[in-house]
């Protein structure tokens, strides 16, 4: 599991606020080299790793508001790369495609999880938000109505 985590850690570093973005390439391509041959089990836990590789630095900061909610946070983010690489045959054409299309999915999916779950968090607020919070209830109906994210 050490070449997985190590891919994650060089995504992750690639990332702003460290931006060494020329890592990306090397990360991704260590990912992609061990995922060759793996079964399919071997796979998920092989992105799961590179998945916590990834999102345990840049979401470490999340544990400073709960230290358990961060850890599960960042445990299910994980899971992303870990979907797709399971994806990923274990040999033959189009294990690239594959992963690389599997990543931008299972980003998607994630991503517009998240984006559902805000909607209905605003929406709970507004309809239940006291009269004193006025300016945030109208802030968060233009949210809503110009779907702003």
């Amino acid at each position: 599991m050490g070449p997985s985590l190590l891919a994650g850690v060089g995504l992750a570093l690639s990332l702003p606020p460290w931006g060494f973005w020329v890592l990306a390439f090397p990360a991704a391509g260590l990912l992609w080299w061990r995922l060759g041959g793996l079964r399919l089990r071997a796979r998920l836990l092989a992105g799961w790793v590179a998945g916590l590789g990834l999102f345990v630095p840049g979401l470490w900061w999340a544990t400073t508001f709960n230290t358990y909610g961060g850890a599960v946070l960042m445990g299910v983010e994980a899971l992303a790369p870990a979907l797709a690489c399971a994806l990923v045959p274990a040999r033959g054409r189009g294990r690239t495609a594959v992963l690389v299309g599997g990543m931008v999915l299972a980003e998607a999916l994630l991503r517009t999880g998240h984006r559902a779950e805000g909607r209905r968090a605003l929406q709970a607020f507004i309809e239940e938000a006291p009269a004193s919070m006025a300016a945030e209830r109208k802030l968060a109906e233009s949210f809503l109505a110009n779907q702003a994210f």
